[in-house]
């Protein structure tokens, strides 16, 4: 199980994640490792939200040593900065990248090429994963301050 971030698969095609403010565990990065292996990189496409959390520096080169050439597309939608910065650093690596502020998630997923039709079913599922990760990070909010 990840712990912070969470994602889903839509159609087999677009990876939707969500990070909280902490970065990617070695277990969560596992995962997404497993989860790109397992599909065909060709038509993968990538929407992620974020409050500031991210892969390290390590896990992003496993990422795109995993990817390759294919440089699918990823929409990130962002307010925090610094997120901005890690994000201009992976579009050196992948051209592909895109930072969208969350009022914007229509034009993301237009950006990864989700039809028109698809925009509401996809934003529940954004917002569903974003809604996990708020509740992960309250409850563990509560387990410190007890």
């Amino acid at each position: 199980m990840t712990t912070n971030l969470a994602y889903k698969v839509i159609a087999g095609r677009w990876i939707f994640t969500a990070y909280g403010p902490d970065d990617a565990t070695e277990e969560d990065a596992a995962e997404i490792l497993r989860v790109l292996r397992s599909m065909d990189l060709k038509h993968v496409k990538m929407v992620t939200y974020t409050t500031g959390g991210t892969l390290s520096l390590r896990h992003r080169k496993e990422v795109n040593a995993v990817i390759g050439k294919n440089n699918p597309p990823l929409a990130v939608l962002v307010e925090n900065p610094f997120a901005r910065g890690v994000i201009t650093a992976l579009s050196w690596f992948n051209p592909a990248v895109k930072a969208f502020s969350l009022g914007d998630e229509f034009d993301a997923f237009d950006y990864v090429g989700i039809p028109e039709d698809m925009h509401d079913h996809c934003s529940e599922v954004l917002h569903g994963l974003i809604g996990e990760m708020e509740a992960r990070r309250e409850r563990k909010f509560k387990k410190t301050k007890s």
